[in-house]
């Protein structure tokens, strides 16, 4: 029997536990039948293991990928919920990252909700697996806390009997199951029962322990991922999310919003789909330039796809312009001749490309910056919740045969080549709670939400006093917005960088000053709607 030692570095990703198989994390390739030396750290003392090692396919058989998120909304899941909303765009662009480019959809359920129906064991699915990314976006700032009782093998089962999973037999099929709570607290679904039952149906489940990895809940967490070959990981996920307040910022949000308006609506659910992604810009905003940034960026890349959009569906296999109503159109489309109708369309994919090949190069410029920023202040956020779910994502992946690019040499601590220093991050506060409680710094200074801050900040101000640099971003709020009618989310269209609406901002220098500041209207805010009043309720 051949014997192979491989470090752990390369073979764990941050806590997580490693399943049975593993596959390729370096520049070689593991064969199958041999077994590697894994040493997994935990709270005791190093255990070494033989793990056995498989072959790793020289690409995908299926670009699928159905990701399945089930999060505890009990009462005291706030810290996970608001870490969800603040990094879903960064989980969804670290995938993107992936080769070829995967066809990504996503699901969501929470449980642990005293207002979710006792007969289903207080699971809701709150949307069924969509590529509609900003109606993920939409589910998750509806959520809100309520009690409850946390059944994490009803919540396993609901996720694999009840979604509609790809029926490509080949395709990579995900549940990721987060909570605080013993797993084995439900007497009718045991989880082990339902891990059975989804790995039987080819549904690998990563388990998240919101907790410490000494914790007596915590053995229980890992037999989940164990029982269905996922990865197990513990967070801190009080601890408050991360995040960097760059000068590339304000330049991505004035991009993404022009590219709004090189979208073209179209049937049943178009005008109410493009409302939403108006009213998801914003909601990104709101909660700081680090989200606003991160969704600008997935919003501008291979994985977000609009099915509603001419553009988008103009790219698919067998669209057919023509078949098109003409009620169904765009009102400004509706006089056209068909050859007209197709170079209006050639004309927003032209602009739009441009708007987004910007949008690439700023962001690459923004990482370059962030990677900076995070070596040289020894920055660790390996038990954030992002962090977890993209390292387990990342390994699955590319177990199945996708291709990650190799990291950028950019932890030297150096400056990024325009010259621009990097300042500390910020932590994103709560939604509801005052900045001071939260511990909120100035800018120059580190602190994660929920620690100690009564040491002096840096540059002389005192936290809990974070008042908005002069040209720098608005104070941090945590509004959360929802558009009752089209002519509301039309208004914020045209809203955030003050550019009328599919107007190309000037390409900026590649010198970057402090962000802009956002300022804030003075309009009212819409009143939140219904969830009815948005979308068909088809999720």
């Amino acid at each position: 029997m051949t014997m192979m030692h491989w470090t752990t570095t390369s073979l764990i990703l941050g806590a997580l536990a490693l399943p049975t198989t593993i596959a390729q994390f370096g520049p070689g390739v593991l064969v199958a039948g041999e077994y590697a030396t894994v040493t997994e750290f935990t709270t005791d003392a190093p255990l070494v293991q033989n793990v056995p090692l498989v072959e790793v396919a020289a690409a995908p058989r299926s670009r699928v990928i159905d990701l399945a998120i089930c999060l505890d909304t009990s009462g005291s899941m706030e810290g996970l919920i608001d870490s969800a909303k603040q990094r879903i765009w960064a989980i969804v662009n670290d995938l993107a990252l992936a080769t070829p480019a995967p066809e990504l959809r996503v699901a969501l359920l929470t449980y642990g909700n005293d207002g979710h129906d006792a007969e289903n064991g207080w699971v809701n699915i709150d949307c069924e697996l969509t590529g509609d990314l900003d109606e993920i976006s939409r589910r998750l700032f509806a959520l809100r806390t309520n009690g409850g009782t946390e059944l994490v093998g009803r919540v396993l089962s609901v996720a694999t009997g009840n979604l509609r999973w790809s029926d490509d037999p080949n395709a990579l099929k995900l549940a990721v199951v987060a909570g605080n709570e013993s797993a084995d607290q439900d007497r009718v679904v045991s989880f082990r029962d339902a891990c059975a039952a989804a790995i039987g149906s080819g549904i690998l489940v990563n388990s998240i322990y919101c907790g410490n990895p000494g914790d007596a809940e915590a053995p229980l967490w890992k037999q989940v991922s164990l029982l269905a070959d996922g990865r197990f990981a513990t967070i801190d996920h009080q601890s408050g999310t991360l995040v960097h307040e760059t000068p590339f910022d304000a330049q991505l949000v004035e991009l993404t919003t022009a590219v709004n308006g090189t979208y073209l609506p179209f049937g049943q659910d178009g005008q109410a789909s493009w409302a939403n992604q108006a009213v998801q810009d914003e909601n990104a905003i709101n909660m700081n330039p680090d989200a606003a940034a991160n969704r600008a960026m997935c919003k501008n890349g291979a994985l977000y796809v609009c099915g509603w959009d001419l553009v988008d569906a103009s790219q698919q296999e067998g669209f057919d312009l023509a078949a098109v109503e003409v009620d169904q159109l765009p009102e400004d489309m509706r006089a056209m001749t068909l050859e007209q109708r197709a170079a209006h369309i050639e004309t927003a994919a032209t602009e739009r490309a441009e708007i987004q090949r910007r949008i690439a190069d700023v962001g690459v410029q923004r990482q370059a910056w962030i990677d900076a920023e995070t070596a040289r202040l020894a920055l660790d956020e390996s038990r954030s919740f992002d962090h977890q779910i993209r390292a387990a994502i990342r390994a699955q992946v590319t177990q199945r045969g996708f291709r990650y690019p190799a990291p950028a040499n950019a932890a030297n601590g150096a400056a990024p080549a325009n010259g621009v220093a990097p300042p500390a991050p910020v932590v994103a506060p709560a939604p509801g709670a005052s900045q001071a409680a939260q511990g909120i710094v100035a800018p120059g200074a580190v602190q994660r939400v929920g620690a100690p801050h009564g040491a002096a900040a840096q540059n002389g101000a005192a936290p809990g006093n974070r008042a908005p640099q002069q040209g720098g971003p608005a104070p941090l709020t945590g509004t959360v917005l929802q558009a009752g009618t089209v002519q509301q989310a039309e208004a914020m269209q045209q809203r955030g960088a003050g550019q009328p609406q599919g107007t190309v901002p000037p390409e900026a220098p590649a010198q970057q000053e402090a962000p802009a500041a956002r300022q804030q209207e003075d309009a009212p805010r819409p009143e939140a709607p219904s969830a009815a009043d948005l979308r068909p309720e088809d999720c």
